[in-house]
């Protein structure tokens, strides 16, 4: 239920991270899906094995760094994969877990027709905004850069906004819906 929230939250150190996929956040332009569907970015010329230069990579982009053989610091280095969590990053992984182990328990408990620990309305909020809330509040203390990035600089009523409102509406909203009937 949790992945979509939690692989797209700008936590990438976290428990449940899929650094296939956080190549393309930083890239954006290789590792289209995830582990599973490597093959098409393949198959297309579209995967890269490792941030920097990619022996696999056969696409046409080539950032500044490869282009001219420099290093920048980078907020997503392939000296932080699977690395010590920093404060906000722990924090970050001790909630989604605590949010995954209330999401079993409450599950197993309405399976056997017991009592939930919260109402299954609370469960499901926690479990489908809890990881986007909190990545957020993170962001605005431990994060030096702006909390849209790296879309800071498209309007917020315009595309942005428009890719908001669809990840909530596929994302959110059902898997708010599918913890709710799960609790049920």
């Amino acid at each position: 239920c949790m992945p979509p929230a939690v692989v797209h939250s700008g936590f990438e150190d976290h428990w449940d991270a899929d650094q296939f996929h956080y190549i393309h956040h930083v890239k954006f332009e290789c590792n289209y899906g995830g582990p599973l569907s490597a093959w098409m970015d393949i198959a297309c010329g579209t995967f890269r094995d490792k941030l920097g230069a990619s022996s696999e990579y056969r696409g046409a982009y080539r950032d500044d760094d490869e282009a001219v053989g420099k290093t920048a610091r980078r907020e997503w280095s392939a000296q932080s994969h699977l690395g010590v969590q920093s404060e906000d990053h722990l924090a970050y992984s001790i909630f989604c877990l605590g949010t995954a182990a209330l999401l079993v328990y409450s599950v197993l408990r309405a399976g056997e027709g017991l009592p939930l620990p919260m109402p299954a309305q609370i469960v499901s909020a926690l479990v489908a905004y809890g990881p986007i809330v909190v990545a957020c509040l993170l962001s605005f203390g431990y994060d030096g850069m702006h909390w849209r990035w790296p879309f800071h600089r498209e309007r917020i009523f315009g595309r942005f906004g428009l890719f908001v409102v669809a990840a909530w509406a596929t994302c959110v909203v059902p898997i708010h819906h599918f913890v709710t009937l799960l609790c049920a």
